[in-house]
């Protein structure tokens, strides 16, 4: 399919005919969805919950946006990369988990905690828009 695309782009440039511009249009058109498709596939094989055969397979999968999350699946099976359907689906999945209106009384007493407790914390805006920030790597942004 790439070389007919290939092809059908040199013959596009050369003739200049509205016959051949249209013929690669369709032609780009069907190869990208074509490449997507077999991209979702892949992920679909290797990021599914069912991937207990060979699970190095699903740890080794690092593909990542700029803002650091892999592409997720939807109740409805597709595989989504942009982030504001990633939000969402995260939203979706976790929202359920964290309200507001949680009886206190419900929750379990674990007893005292072995960590020392946290006085103060600061969060500052560069670290919430760089996620993989350090206090180490770039100095006290307090």
């Amino acid at each position: 399919m790439s070389r007919r695309k290939k092809r059908a782009n040199a013959r596009e440039k050369s003739t200049k005919s509205n016959k051949s511009i249209l013929r690669y249009e369709h032609l780009k058109n069907k190869s990208r969805q074509a490449c997507q498709e077999a991209y979702n596939e892949y992920v679909t094989n290797i990021v599914s919950p069912d991937s207990t055969s060979n699970p190095k397979k699903f740890y080794s999968f690092k593909k990542t946006d700029s803002h650091g999350v892999c592409p997720l699946k939807a109740k409805t099976g597709m595989t989504h990369s942009d982030s504001e359907t990633k939000a969402n689906i995260l939203n979706e999945q976790f929202s359920p988990v964290f309200n507001k209106d949680e009886d206190i009384s419900t929750i379990l007493d674990m007893g005292p905690s072995p960590h020392d407790p946290v006085e103060y914390i600061t969060v500052t805006e560069g670290g919430i828009e760089d996620p993989c920030w350090t206090q180490s790597t770039q100095g006290d942004r307090s």
